[in-house]
C-alpha cells in the first residue's frame, strides 16, 4: 500500500532461524535468516500508517512502516557478509548463543549495509526469547547503528522478546525502531502470532503501546486492542481490532487529534473522536 522499502522489523527474528544444522557455522545461521528475521512486524507498522486511508480526516502524516521486500534468492544472489560469534543452540529453540553479520548487498541499484546482531537469552531455555539488533551488542546494551540504504541512514532496531509457551505469545520488553527519522517504541508489546505464520511471522495478534517522535516536535502515540495484523487480502489492513490515537497535527504539533478507530472486517468499522483543525469524526467505513 504504501512505498516503504525495507522492513526491517524484528522477523523471522521469531521463525526463519528454522532448524539449525549442527556443522558448518554458516549454514547453521546463514545471511539470508539473519536479513529475513528483520522483516518480522512489518504488517503490523503499516496497519497502523494505513488508517488515514480508510478515515481520511485522521491526519497522520507519518509513515512508520519499512519495507525493502527482501527474498532469500535475492540475499543469496546479491548480498555478502562475514561471520563471527557462537551460533550453537543448545535449547534447539532456533536462536543461536550470539552472531554477528557485517553484510553488503546491491538491491536494485542501491547498496543496503551495516551489521545485525542476533543472541539467545539463555541458551539452557528454549522459552527464554532472544535479542535482536542492528549494530553489535556492548554491555551498555544494543549499539544501534543504522543500516545504510543507498548511503543515507536507514534503519535501525533494537529488540527484546520472551516467549511464553502458555499463551504461544510473545513479550517484547524492548521494541525500539528509528525510520529515515521517525523513531518508535513499544510499551507492554505482545504478539501472538496466528498459525501458519508463513516465514516472516507478520500474522497474528497484537496488544500494548507505541510512541512515536519525529523532529522537531511531533508526537504520535497509538494503543492497540486484539489487533489483527496480516490477515487480510492486502497484508497492511487490520482484519479487526481497536486503535486509540493520540497525534500531532501536520499544520501545528501543539494541536492534538484523539480518535478511537474500530476494525470490525477488513476495511470496515467505525472512528470516533476528533480530529485537526476542530473537525469532529464520526465515521463509517
Amino acid at each position: 500500500m504504501r512505498d516503504g522499502r525495507l522492513s526491517l522489523g524484528v522477523a523471522a527474528f521469531l521463525l526463519a532461524v528454522g532448524s539449525l544444522k549442527a556443522q558448518n557455522p554458516a549454514a547453521q545461521f546463514p545471511l539470508e535468516k539473519v536479513l529475513l528475521m528483520t522483516e518480522f512486524g512489518h504488517n503490523f507498522h503499516y496497519s497502523i500508517s494505513s488508517v488515514e486511508v480508510y478515515v481520511p480526516d485522521i491526519r497522520l502524516d507519518v509513515n512508520i512502516g519499512h519495507r525493502l521486500g527482501l527474498t532469500p534468492e535475492e540475499i543469496r544472489r546479491n548480498c555478502t557478509g562475514t561471520f563471527t560469534g557462537q551460533p550453537t543452540d543448545a535449547d534447539r529453540d532456533g536462536f543461536p548463543v550470539h552472531v554477528v553479520y557485517t553484510f553488503k548487498c546491491n538491491f536494485r541499484g542501491y547498496e543496503l549495509s551495516g551489521r545485525v546482531s542476533v543472541r539467545d537469552n539463555n541458551d539452557g531455555n528454549p522459552y527464554s526469547g532472544a535479542d535482536f539488533c542492528t549494530g553489535i551488542f556492548t554491555p551498555a546494551g544494543c549499539s544501534r547503528e543504522p543500516l545504510k540504504y543507498g548511503g543515507y541512514d536507514y534503519y535501525v532496531l533494537d529488540i527484546d522478546s520472551e516467549y511464553h509457551f502458555a499463551k504461544d505469545e510473545y513479550l517484547f520488553k524492548r521494541y525500539f525502531w528509528t525510520v529515515y527519522g521517525i523513531t518508535c517504541e513499544a510499551e507492554n508489546l505482545t504478539f501472538k502470532p496466528k498459525r501458519p505464520t508463513g516465514l516472516r511471522w507478520d500474522r497474528g495478534v497484537w496488544n500494548g503501546k507505541i510512541v512515536c517522535s519525529a523532529i522537531p516536535s511531533y508526537k504520535y502515540v497509538f494503543v492497540v486492542e486484539n489487533w489483527q495484523s496480516g490477515m487480510c487480502m492486502n497484508a497492511d489492513t487490520p482484519a479487526g481490532g481497536t486503535i486509540r490515537i493520540n497525534a500531532s497535527c501536520s499544520q501545528n504539533p501543539s494541536e492534538r487529534q484523539n480518535v478511537v478507530v474500530n476494525y470490525t472486517s477488513c476495511g470496515h468499522g467505525k472512528a470516533v473522536g476528533n480530529g485537526c483543525n476542530g473537525i469532529d469524526i464520526n465515521t463509517d467505513f
